[in-house]
This record gives C-alpha cells, sequence and structure tokens, in this order.
C-alpha cells in the first residue's frame, strides 16, 4: 500500500485485505452523537461461564463455572484478610472475559436500549504480561487469544450488526505496550532521547536490536517478542524519551512514555504543521485491516 510516498504494512495477507475493492462495508450513522454508547473491556465483561440462573422448569441450571450476582451478595466480596488478598490480586491481572462472553450478551444489551457497542482494545498484548485492559499492544495485526480468535471477533460484529447495533473498536495511537528497555532502566522525561537496550524477546530479555528484524538472525522474533507488524520495528518509531512526570507540561505529556508503555512517534506537535510519521500510517493501516 502506497499512503503519501510511504510504502506501508507489506505483509501480504494485510495488502490483500486493504485492496479488496469489492469488500462491504457497515455504513457509520448519520450522527455518533444520537447513538446510546456502552463501552466495555472484554477482560472484565463476561467469559461465557455464567451459572445459576432459573430453567424453564423453575429450578436453578449450574452450567458453567462464574457464579451470577445475586442481592445477597452486595458487600461480601471483602470480608477478611483473605478476600482482600484475592480482590486486589484479580484486579491486576486476567480474570477470564473473552469474546464470546460478550457475544453471548448482545441480546441483553439490545433491550437495554444500546445501539452502539463500544469494546476495550482487542489487539495482542504482551504474552507475559497481565495487561487485561489491552491499552498495551505487542501485536497491530492479531487479536489477543486470552480473548479468543479472529473467527470470534468477526462473528461478535456479525451478531451485533444483526440487531441493529453499530460496533466501535477501541484503538491505541499513542504508544505500544512495554516492549523494548532502555539502558537507564526507567527512566523519566528530561526532554533528551535515551540509549536503548533492544527489544524484549519471548523470555522478556532485551536482546534483539530496534531495528526492523531479520527473521534468519532472529527467529523467534515473531509473534511473542518485540513489536508488529515490522513496520514499527525501527527505532525511530519511538520517542525514547522516558516516563512522563508531569502530565500538565507540553510537550512532555505528548513525547513521554506513559508509564511503561512505550510512547510512539506519530507526527510533529505543531498541528499547524503536522505531517504524519511512517508509524502513524502503519497503525492507521494496522486497523483498517
Amino acid at each position: 500500500m502506497v499512503a503519501l510516498g510511504i510504502r506501508i504494512v507489506l505483509d501480504p495477507e494485510v495488502q490483500f485485505v486493504l485492496s479488496d475493492r469489492d469488500k462491504a462495508f457497515h455504513p457509520s450513522p448519520i450522527a455518533w452523537e444520537d447513538q446510546v454508547l456502552y463501552f466495555l473491556l472484554p477482560d472484565r465483561f463476561s467469559d461465557n461461564n455464567e451459572t445459576s440462573y432459573i430453567g424453564n422448569d423453575g429450578w436453578p441450571f449450574e452450567g458453567g463455572s462464574t457464579p451470577l450476582y445475586q442481592s445477597q451478595d452486595s458487600g461480601n466480596a471483602v470480608t477478611n484478610a483473605t478476600d482482600t488478598e484475592a480482590w486486589l490480586d484479580a484486579g491486576a491481572r486476567f480474570v477470564g472475559g473473552n469474546l464470546k462472553g460478550v457475544t453471548s450478551k448482545l441480546g441483553c444489551l439490545k433491550r437495554m436500549g444500546i445501539t452502539a457497542l463500544w469494546i476495550g482494545p482487542l489487539f495482542k498484548q504482551v504474552q507475559k504480561l497481565e495487561t487485561y485492559h489491552g491499552y498495551a499492544v505487542q501485536n497491530f495485526l492479531d487479536v489477543e487469544p486470552r480473548f479468543g480468535t479472529r473467527e470470534y471477533l468477526k462473528e461478535l460484529v456479525r451478531v451485533t450488526h444483526s440487531l441493529g447495533v453499530y460496533v466501535l473498536l477501541d484503538i491505541i495511537l499513542n504508544h505500544s505496550a512495554n516492549v523494548y528497555a532502555y539502558q537507564a532502566g526507567s527512566p523519566v522525561y528530561t526532554g533528551s532521547v535515551y540509549e536503548v537496550t533492544g527489544y524484549y524477546d519471548a523470555n522478556r530479555n532485551p536482546t534483539i536490536p530496534m531495528a526492523t528484524i531479520d527473521p534468519k538472525a532472529f527467529p523467534d522474533a515473531w509473534p511473542e517478542a518485540a513489536i508488529w507488524p515490522a513496520e514499527l520495528q525501527p527505532m525511530s518509531c519511538f520517542t525514547r524519551k522516558g516516563q512522563i512526570q508531569h502530565w500538565g507540561d507540553s510537550p512532555e505529556f505528548l513525547d513521554g512514555d506513559f508509564f511503561d508503555l512505550k510512547d510512539l512517534s506519530i507526527g510533529h506537535n505543531d498541528p499547524d504543521n503536522f505531517v504524519a510519521t511512517p508509524a502513524l500510517h502503519t497503525l492507521a493501516s494496522a486497523y483498517k485491516y
């Protein structure tokens, strides 16, 4: 694909999808502000395995492993130190919600009056990290396997559209996952560009140079290491200026890292002179795909 003279995302499958002139698109509404949106994070919504609903015979059905909320559950989540530890632990890791779970509740959302479903990021995360929220993408061309597969995503969209409900996929243009290491450890923003050690490999060791990866030299880089697509691998795709400390200061809040998530270099900070970088063009093509 060629955009503004920049050749981007050369993966053959991506090229095939983006060049399909006969593809049918689901039309957007005339005005999004007229829609009733429902936002959810897949990991925190449903695992399609709820239990204890009342069957047609009047008896409870016990078919899964996730108990439904009951009125008597109010206030009983944390009653002792063990409960507290379990609650806090669950709050910082994947707990099992998935695309099938979202699909299973579309009828309920439709009956609530929802007209547009806004889904938190579904893209592939670093598999050794517990970024359940989805905002730490390692591969912008694939679905997070803890949420399901591409086919599950297609089915979710198909069923949602069949109910007359729109689908919005949350995307990230600002940063990637924590995919590389600084030589200085965890530096903070000073305005200077820091030296880097390299991309993390599949074992979370920063052994891969920050450049377009040679598959022969690093055969294990795909798909668990570094960042993908390959067009995002050059060092110039990242600002490399350390963690933001002063969130109200410009350009710090634009060029610094969001905690340990690595800031992507997407263009000049002056809106009047903005020119999209190869990284931004790559992200746009990845999200079209």
